[in-house]
């Protein structure tokens, strides 16, 4: 059973239970919590109840598992693990605001497809109703992660069953991405433009200028906001293109997609942290090729740098961030989506849009353009086309046209041909004289 200790000091209480061996230490293992001193004694009951159930876990006690101690026990093992951060952010946000308020409190031993079937009916019932109101995706997603969560535990031993094995949740509709329209694509160029040909005078000026800049290179690469922020200036490099007139290698300047700036929510804290990673998601290196237009404003937003930073003392090296603050700092991921918002709210543009919509605008011109969907495949870095055609295949141009044509053509040849098949007729009797009425047989032998 938990015991609880007061520190004399602080007056704050240590609530511990012990939690078994330690396999690797050989040593005991405790698992525990600290409450304030003003914790009243309810509080401090129901830590000990948590702190005996979390125990449960490694030692293999399923009467007194519940689903939260589970569910925390795999994420802190993925955690030690090596898990990407932001998918490690995402399913912490999950179980804290989700899983344990409705479920977490259930013992595991009486969680069964029934329990697991009405979460998921709650998860997507409005919030008038009680329900979270969540899309069908985002529920998927939260089924994809229990389901992963239990096999895992299973397979390690840990727990005897999967408490989710018949459970099913519909796949829902996923949203198409939305581009730019025309007049906000306007809108923003202009106003980018116009930032880009003003001279800087100052280190407010210069943040300007290099959120103008950052968004630039987002909506002519697609690059998403985390590998904006992880770019350094040794990722500027040059990729090669066949050149159609000598059918030769020319260099052409580019960006090498191979580090990305994620930023998450520390699952103790609010405080927000800021990790590196070293492969983009997907796990796909890419090199993406920049416009002439593009790889210009690089190079006059590089001198420009230089300056600034050589003025706060601020040495240039390859690792230093290809966009940055004027002392020298990255730019955050969550620093270029309040960007974009305020853009957005100053120029007027459509209440959808937000900073990944660059993103979608490059991909979604490009195909309406032709170009080939593995081609934007792979500079989106997308692990799978599925994703792209997903995302962007009602914009496909082309395979529905050329079968609209192809119809076309084959309704003409038909009515170019002569048939010799006698037509039938229709040549009613007279309710007089119950002959065939001279009227239709005239107009027949006029015909």
């Amino acid at each position: 059973m938990a015991s609880v200790r007061t520190n004399p000091k602080t007056g704050n209480h240590l609530v511990r239970a012990y939690a078994g061996i330690n396999p690797r230490t050989h040593k005991p293992y405790y698992v525990s919590v600290t409450l304030p001193a003003e914790s009243t004694e309810a509080e401090i009951d129901a830590a000990k109840e948590q702190m005996d159930a979390k125990a449960a876990v490694t030692k293999g006690d399923s009467h007194l598992m519940t689903i939260q101690t589970i569910v925390e026990y795999y994420l802190e093992s993925c955690e030690l693990d090596g898990m990407a951060a932001s998918t490690l952010s995402s399913y912490w946000s999950y179980t804290r605001c989700h899983i344990n308020p409705r479920i977490g409190n259930v013992p595991y031993e009486k969680a069964d497809a029934k329990v697991f079937s009405m979460f998921f009916r709650d998860l997507r019932r409005p919030k008038d109703d009680d329900g979270a109101g969540l899309a069908q995706s985002t529920v998927k997603k939260i089924s994809a992660f229990l389901s992963g969560c239990f096999s895992t535990l299973r397979a390690d031993g840990v727990i005897s069953g999967h408490p989710m094995e018949d459970v099913k949740v519909a796949i829902g509709d996923y949203p198409e991405a939305k581009p730019l329209s025309p007049i906000d694509f306007a809108k923003l160029c202009q106003y980018l433009k116009t930032i880009l040909a003003r001279p800087v005078t100052n280190d407010a000026e210069f943040e300007e200028y290099t959120l103008a800049v950052i968004l630039w290179v987002d909506l002519h690469t697609g690059l998403r906001r985390g590998e904006l922020s992880g770019q350094r200036l040794r990722h500027r490099v040059f990729g090669f293109e066949i050149d159609a007139d000598t059918g030769e290698q020319v260099p052409v300047p580019a960006l090498r997609v191979q580090q990305v700036e994620t930023q998450v929510k520390d699952k103790r804290k609010a405080k927000g942290k800021q990790n590196e990673k070293d492969k983009p998601k997907g796990g796909r290196v890419r090199t993406v090729t920049l416009d002439e237009v593009t790889a210009a404003h690089l190079d006059a937003y590089g001198a420009i740098q230089v300056a600034i930073l050589a003025e706060k003392g601020v040495r240039v090296s390859d690792s230093t961030p290809l966009f940055s603050h004027a002392d020298g700092s990255t730019f955050k991921p969550s620093e270029l989506t309040d960007g974009m918002k305020s853009i957005v709210k100053a120029l007027g543009l459509e209440p959808y849009v937000h900073l990944h919509t660059l993103r979608h605008t490059h991909a979604t011109y490009l195909l309406e353009q032709g170009e080939p969907i593995r081609r934007v495949q792979e500079r989106l870095g997308h692990a799978d086309v599925q994703t792209t055609l997903r995302l962007y295949g009602h914009v496909l141009p082309g395979s529905d046209a050329a079968t609209a044509k192809r119809f076309a053509s084959i309704s003409e040849s038909m009515m170019k041909r002569q048939c010799n098949a006698v037509a039938a007729q229709y040549i009613p009797n007279c309710p007089r004289t119950g002959e065939p009425c001279v009227r239709f047989t005239d107009s027949r032998l006029e015909n």
